[in-house]
């Protein structure tokens, strides 16, 4: 992959330093909401995953994210893909591999 479609990581040196920030940048996440923000980030690429590389049906995938593999209502997953549109729309832009998903996401199965 050439270097100006690489995925955007954020990388820090310690778990203090990765603390996120709400809409108006000025009020740091709790705990429980940089935990949501970054289910919801894989989750978008789970969905992508399905959708683009394995050619899934849109409303097939909905139902796999909901009763496989995060085990959530399809509205909690409509919302997180709302709020990772951006993020979803770039994975899509350049065209991440399963290699690419694997390194970003290993806990997950990206194989199938």
């Amino acid at each position: 992959m050439s270097a100006e479609n690489t995925l955007p990581v954020e990388e820090t040196s310690s778990a203090s330093e990765c603390r996120l920030l709400s809409h108006d940048k000025n009020i740091p996440l709790s705990p429980r909401r940089e935990r949501v923000k970054l289910r919801n980030r894989v989750l978008a690429a789970r969905y992508y995953y399905w959708t683009e590389i394995c050619r899934r049906r849109e409303d097939d995938v909905r139902r796999l994210l909901c009763d496989n593999e995060f085990f959530v209502e399809e509205r909690t997953i409509s919302n997180a893909l709302l709020e990772q549109n951006a993020y979803l729309s770039q994975l899509i832009a350049c065209r991440a591999t399963r290699r690419e998903l694997r390194r970003l996401y290993p806990g997950f199965d990206w194989s199938r």
